[in-house]
């Protein structure tokens, strides 16, 4: 290879795959992909075009400090400075020295991207003088983690007391105002399941101010999606900027543009931001059959399912209109991801996209695809309040979440045999730790990992602090709707269950006469579909399902 432009290509392919394959833990949590050239640029462009337009500045100027708090190979700030039209050459030496300044977390992708923006500089100084200026340390690259950049918590905090000058230069970047924020933030909500063993790391401070602002203004009751690590990031962003605003370019998942939980976000952003272009390149490939191919090529192609989104946030203290104008771009049904790369770099920048839509949010703070005004009239199916009178104007009045088992493989199978023989093992095995306890064996001891015996969950282990008998009865064999259309049979006792939810009301004993109406939960999906049952529903026969009942029962006192 003969170039960088081609060198930095393969860095780029191998540092994605490498995470992929040796570390999939930490490329699942940190969202580990790398940001085609074509998005950076859009992003640099629109944010050199939006600073002149909204603040008479442009990148290259003095007292511009510029920031990507999530580096990754250092895509952005390279780019940044390879490039002439946005950063001139008698401003070059200014801006790598004084003015620029990046954020990571992972070793590996610290020094690629110190020594990518290293060479980027390097470059532009020899093509401008005619001879090799040598190596030049980038002191703008602070190894950190940014969700705790100013709370000064991060993990790597002890490790910095013996490196002296990473410190300097965190100190010199938190004490700097800054008027540009690009980036690619990573994409994580959570783990699927405890099994994953893959949690996220905790913010305390961030999640903090996301349950101020945006959870505080969300309806829904689903909101581990509002934790979203790009949502984190554009709540940090957008609290970094002091009075003077400034400009934020992220490439985020597109799935705040109109999700129901994130109304909250959209309501936060319309307040906090005089201006926002949101260009959705859509290719969410989480979705299925004629929905899937309308949204087309997915823009990291293996990296991520979810759809994309260029966004520009602009916050003008100064700024001549009343409010938020919010202008958005749908790109297209059934695009490749290489039509849609060849898109945005046709149009450049902001300016150069045609057909802005000016969105005018609703009450709801809905985007696109606005409901219906007269919907809240409508007469609800339930009521998440049963201790209100109101809810006995509801429909159904009861409703209730879905099994929530947390041991599936534990209490549900197509065998009554297999299942009533697995669960009363388990039972064994519980009681057995039971006594082991009372005989003065530490809980520690007792609660090691033990797959093939039992699943050893919180709950269960709560329910053995306490010292709870589990008393396994047949009787509780009940058949269950596992899954569309597949019925299982499933141990039917709050013991060895999370929980059970308000279902022993819709179905007190097996065979009681009843059926619900199972739809998803609110938030969780954007996809809508309903399916009737006799039997108990799983959580997951639809995604977070709501059950809601024909008949519910109460007991009667028949004692005289």
């Amino acid at each position: 290879l003969d170039n960088s432009e081609a060198r930095r290509k393969v860095l780029e392919e191998l540092y994605e795959k490498f995470f992929k394959n040796a570390l999939p833990k930490e490329a699942q949590r940190l969202g580990v992909v790398y940001t085609p050239h074509e998005l950076v640029d859009f992003v640099l462009y629109s944010a050199d075009y939006l600073l002149q337009k909204e603040f008479g500045k442009s990148l290259s100027d003095e007292g511009v400090h510029i920031l990507d708090p999530f580096a990754g190979m250092g895509t952005f700030i390279w780019r940044l400075l390879a490039d002439p039209d946005l950063i001139r050459d008698e401003d070059l030496e200014r801006k790598f020295w004084e003015e620029l300044h990046a954020n990571e977390i992972l070793p590996l992708a610290y020094y690629m991207a110190s020594i990518n923006v290293e060479e980027s500089f390097r470059e532009r100084m020899e093509s401008r003088d005619g001879e090799d200026p040598g190596y030049l340390a980038f002191e703008g690259m602070v190894y950190r983690d940014t969700f705790n950049a100013l709370t000064r918590a991060d993990g790597s905090q002890a490790a910095m007391r013996f490196m002296q000058d990473n410190d300097k230069r965190a100190n010199r970047q938190d004490e700097t105002g800054v008027s540009v924020i690009i980036g690619n933030p990573p994409y994580s909500i959570q783990q699927r399941t405890t099994n994953d063993d893959n949690p996220n790391v905790r913010y305390p401070h961030i999640e903090e101010r996301v349950k101020e602002t945006v959870a505080s203004r969300t309806n829904v009751k689903a909101r581990n999606s509002l934790y979203d690590h790009y949502k984190m990031g554009i709540r940090w962003a957008t609290d970094r900027f002091d009075d003077v605003g400034g400009i934020i370019g992220f490439v985020t998942s597109a799935s705040f543009i109109d999700a129901n939980a994130d109304t909250g976000l959209r309501a936060c952003l319309a307040e906090e931001f005089t201006s926002i272009y949101c260009f959705n390149l859509r290719g969410n490939q989480r979705t299925q059959g004629e929905t899937s191919r309308k949204e087309g090529g997915k823009i990291f192609g293996s990296g991520s399912r979810a759809p994309i989104a260029i966004t520009l946030f602009v916050k003008n203290p100064n700024a001549e209109h009343e409010g938020c104008r919010i202008y958005y771009k749908d790109i297209g049904d059934y695009l490749t991801r290489e039509q849609k790369l060849w898109i945005v770099d046709n149009a450049g920048r902001v300016d150069g996209v045609d057909d802005w839509e000016s969105i005018n949010p609703d009450e709801n703070y809905d985007w696109v695809n606005l409901g219906d005004p007269t919907y809240s009239t409508h007469l609800p199916i339930g009521s998440p309040d049963v201790r209100n009178e109101q809810a006995r104007d509801a429909l159904m009045y009861l409703y209730s979440r879905g099994i929530e088992s947390g041991k599936d493989v534990w209490v549900f199978d197509m065998s009554s045999t297999e299942l009533l023989s697995r669960v009363q093992r388990m039972s064994n095995v519980f009681n057995g730790k039971l006594d082991a306890l009372k005989n003065g064996v530490p809980i520690d001891e007792l609660t090691r990992p033990q797959p093939s015996l039992i699943k050893l969950d919180s709950p269960l282990i709560q329910r053995l602090r306490r010292q709870y008998e589990s008393k396994y009865d047949v009787t509780h064999l009940r058949k269950s709707m596992y899954r569309p259309f597949v019925p299982m049979y499933v141990y039917f006792d709050r013991f060895f269950m999370n929980t059970l939810n308000r279902l022993p009301m819709f179905f007190p004993i097996d065979g009681a006469d009843n059926k619900v109406i199972n739809t998803p939960t609110i938030g969780i999906t954007k996809e809508f579909s309903a399916l009737v049952t006799d039997t108990q529903p799983d959580l997951n026969l639809m995604q977070g399902g709501q059950a809601f009942p024909r008949f519910y029962y109460e007991e009667v006192d028949d004692s005289g």
